[in-house]
């Protein structure tokens, strides 16, 4: 069983804009360490933000080969900024442009997926698609999402989740122990 405490998000960006922000540095290295995240082993965030999990991915586990993705022009700009080192893969695009099957073999695939007052939920339906194409061995991935999508997404693709408090908000974390597969 997994348990990570102390989950709260801040934006380092435009503070009084309201925009997209980022995990706090321990919650992102909780998360990457639920999916095995270790040097050699790609780290891939489809709903990047600012980066703060590819940051902790190579500063705290010395993983070299991150990608990620981010649709805010002004978030994925902060990540770029931060993240401008070889190895790194970044992209300005939605997951669904995104080739979920090209990843690498023995990818984690770690994210904090959008839900709450502040972002819109992807649509579950398009979330499992992206995370069926993605082929991940579910040791290998760690989500921080909507509560009543955790549990749409553990029943669909037989994951496991673990439920938490984001600034008040009903969230799980889900992370499995079997390889992803549409049931």
């Amino acid at each position: 069983m997994a348990a990570i405490l102390g989950v709260q998000l801040y934006s380092n960006l435009d503070r009084d804009g309201g925009l997209p922000g980022s995990l706090r540095w321990h919650l992102a290295c909780g998360l990457l360490t639920v999916a095995g995240a270790r040097p050699g082993a790609p780290v891939f965030d489809p709903f990047m933000g600012t980066g703060t999990i590819l940051k902790a991915a190579r500063e705290e586990f010395g993983v070299t080969n991150c990608l990620g993705l981010e649709i805010d022009e002004q978030a994925f700009s902060v990540a770029r900024q931060d993240l401008d080192v070889p190895g790194v893969l970044l992209t300005n695009d939605s997951f669904k442009a995104f080739d979920a099957g090209s990843l690498p073999k023995g990818a984690r695939l770690v994210s904090n997926v959008p839900f709450g007052v502040r972002f819109p939920e992807v649509p579950t339906g398009e979330l499992l698609e992206m995370l069926t194409d993605a082929r991940i061995d579910a040791s290998h991935l760690a989500l921080l999402m909507a509560r009543q999508q955790a549990k749409d997404v553990t029943r669909a693709l037989h994951l496991r989740s673990q439920s938490v408090l984001v600034l008040g908000q009903p969230a799980s974390i889900v992370y499995g122990r079997q390889p992803v597969s549409a049931a």
